[in-house]
């Protein structure tokens, strides 16, 4: 059974706290955890390519992986977004590229999130 904050502050103390978080944020920003160029479909490459994201042949550490997701999303209109959140979309006009496309790559980014553990 997880503890509580409360709880583990009593069991460990802040230090632990601080520390646990300090490698959490190390692990985040600095260790290569998703190949990117071999984990997305050559199609969602050239998607995101086309979309004006610079794509790199690298492991990606996992705030590098949430960036590009983050990008990729700028363009993304999910089902249950409001008329104003709408409007703060990107265009895709310009790319020859549709919602489609862009739903293709949001999925294939979710299944490499779900596949690995962060």
């Amino acid at each position: 059974m997880p503890f509580s904050m409360e709880e583990w502050i009593k069991k460990f103390g802040n230090d632990d706290i601080s520390l646990m978080i300090g490698r959490l944020q190390e692990k985040y920003h600095n260790v290569p955890v998703v190949d990117i160029m071999h984990e997305l479909s050559q199609e969602s490459i050239e998607i995101i390519r086309k979309l004006g994201i610079e794509i790199e042949d690298k492991i990606y550490t996992e705030y590098e992986f949430d960036v590009l997701d983050m990008k990729v999303a700028e363009y993304y209109i999910y089902e249950d977004m409001t008329e104003e959140d709408k409007k703060h979309i990107k265009s895709l006009d310009g790319t020859g590229l549709t919602q489609e496309d862009i739903q293709k790559v949001e999925h294939e980014l979710f299944e490499i999130w779900s596949s690995h553990d962060f």
